[in-house]
């Protein structure tokens, strides 16, 4: 048995879809893996921590944990947004320089930033080891060997630094998630994710996040899951699903849930049977979920309403044919308005996530854009002005090609594309809508207007 650390480094507290904070999942599920196995975990998550008093808080958990191994959770690199840019991994430095001054332990990365830029990230921050991709598994064959002496160089999903030169092994994926246990909630900070908590941020209200599946098969243009999660989608069983759905609600009080999956209605017929799961049980939760248009009917979101769903935020990008074509997505401007009108008729509340300048972006493609978002009416529409370029990914080789990055450019800190039609009077635009409204990105159609028009 080892004593482990696991440091969740994301302080972001919002989400993109509201103000409650994202509990700390992916750790939640390591955690439970690894306490299975045995190993004695203790989790410091940092989202409310003081960032001035770092060095105390690092040296306050090291001391009553006094841990052989410390895993950190690395959940983004950036914020991704263009006018507002917050670069996360120097924080990341940071802590790793304070715990090697209060401990030998072996200090392991993890999570899903840390998996788009694996290797320019152990180097920046000089971790002994990192773990790509799914984390359960690996993590705990490297603990097995760890424990035991042995080599570790063939566990699957490692990343590692040897006489200056990286090993990588190929991720593991988890083809059965539901062999995975729940994640180990009762790790989580009860003042700021429990059901009764009045935080310092006055926020009283609390969410919880679940997966109902793993993996990715579409290819947008920008999108690192399929570097995250892999290219094939493995399903979790709707009654494994709504088991924990029920856990969340009886015992830990908490009827406010996030799916967080990429797509939940991806295959459509596994989020049906979630939804007619949830009936069939009675159970009285309220949730939200991220959808793809093109994979949108009426029978559906009746069921996602009679099952608690609250709100459906579609992965739009854009409403303009052109666009929509070159960023390769799955769906037309067509099952926008279809699924956006359904979601009308149904009463359910939507969102549409656009983002302005990608490959081909004009003032007319936007234009195009404003016309649809008017026609459809969504309760609002989060906008954001350029698209982050990250790694292994088809965006960053058209970046190489038209110029916009060089050849071997280190992506880690935030690079942005903008087609070369857009005009910048636009994004001036935004920048100074930025500076007078804190939640900028969220807009209605008047705002969006008041900016394009």
């Amino acid at each position: 048995m080892l004593k482990v650390l696991l440091i969740s480094t994301h302080y972001y507290k919002g989400s993109w879809s509201g103000a409650c904070p994202v509990p700390p999942i992916g750790l939640g599920y390591i955690a439970a893996t690894l306490q299975k196995d045995g190993h004695a975990i203790s989790l410091c998550d940092l989202c409310f921590k003081d960032k001035d008093d770092i060095s105390n808080i690092i040296h306050r958990a090291i001391t009553e944990s006094d841990p052989e191994v410390i895993g950190f959770s690395i959940r983004n690199i950036d914020n991704t947004l263009y006018l507002m840019s917050e670069f996360y991994i120097p924080f990341v430095k940071e802590i790793v320089e304070y715990c090697r001054l209060y401990t030998d332990a072996e200090i392991v990365f993890g999570g899903a930033g840390f998996s788009i830029m694996p290797e320019e990230i152990l180097y920046y921050c000089k971790a002994d080891i990192g773990i790509v991709g799914e984390g359960e598994y690996s993590f705990s064959k490297l603990l097995r060997k760890m424990e035991t002496g042995e080599d570790i160089s063939t566990v699957q999903g490692i990343i590692f630094i040897k006489d200056g030169v990286v090993v990588q092994n190929n991720p593991q994926y988890i083809e059965n998630l539901d062999d995975i246990p729940f994640p180990s909630r009762e790790l989580y900070d009860k003042e700021y994710y429990g059901s009764n908590r009045i935080t310092k941020m006055g926020i009283n209200r609390a969410r919880e996040s679940i997966q109902t599946k793993r993996g990715c098969s579409l290819s947008c243009i920008y999108c690192t899951y399929p570097n995250i999660e892999g290219c094939k989608i493995r399903l979790r069983s709707p009654r494994k699903v709504v088991d924990e759905m029920e856990l969340i609600s009886k015992e830990y009080g908490i009827e406010d849930i996030e799916i967080v999956d990429s797509i939940f209605n991806i295959p459509v017929e596994h989020s049906k049977e979630i939804c007619e799961e949830i009936i069939r049980r009675n159970i009285k939760i309220k949730w939200i979920s991220c959808l793809n248009p093109g994979f949108v009917d009426e029978e559906l979101l009746s069921l996602m309403k009679k099952a608690g769903c609250i709100r459906v935020e579609f992965g739009s990008d854009s409403a303009s044919p052109k666009i929509l074509k070159n960023l390769l997505k799955k769906f037309d401007q067509d099952a926008i308005i279809w699924a956006s009108n359904l979601c009308k008729e149904i009463g359910l509340p939507y969102s549409h996530y656009i983002m302005i300048g990608g490959p081909g972006e004009n003032f007319h493609t936007v234009e195009e854009t404003l016309i649809t978002m008017e026609r459809i009416d969504p309760t609002d529409i989060l906008v954001t002005p350029g698209i982050r370029i990250y790694p292994r990914t088809q965006l960053a080789e058209m970046s190489r090609r038209e110029g916009y990055i060089k050849e071997h450019e280190d992506l880690l800190a935030p690079h942005y594309y903008f087609s070369k039609d857009i005009d910048e009077k636009i994004i001036g635009l935004f920048e100074q809508y930025s500076k007078s409204h804190l939640n900028w990105h969220f807009v209605t159609i008047d705002n969006l207007k008041e900016l394009l028009c």
